[in-house]
């Protein structure tokens, strides 16, 4: 259970890390609730439809969903979305190597 709990801060912290090498017109990104993004965004001047701001979305939903999940028994959807965090974070420093 401890393992799943860093396991998520890892994630997280790796996700805003990568997003965070972009140098941001205003502000880096500093956590992956919807709140936070929105801000990052609207201060960044980004639209909701940015890959970027897309993409972190999602991690954030995915890891909201592990802490609700985590006390359950894991399940295909738990398996589920830890791989896709895994799978975000990659789509992330492809998009962000791009120019």
């Amino acid at each position: 259970m401890n393992d799943d709990f860093a396991d998520r801060m890892n994630a997280q912290r790796a996700i805003l890390k990568q997003i965070n090498e972009v140098a941001w017109p205003s502000e880096e990104l500093f956590a992956l609730s919807e709140d936070a993004i929105q801000r990052w965004a609207s201060v960044n001047r980004l639209g909701m439809d940015d890959e970027v701001v897309r993409l972190a979305r999602e991690a954030g939903d995915a890891l909201l969903f592990l802490a609700s999940a985590s006390q359950e028994q894991v399940s295909p959807e738990y398996a589920s979305h830890s791989t896709n965090v895994a799978a975000i974070l990659a789509r992330l420093r492809a998009k962000l190597a791009s120019p």
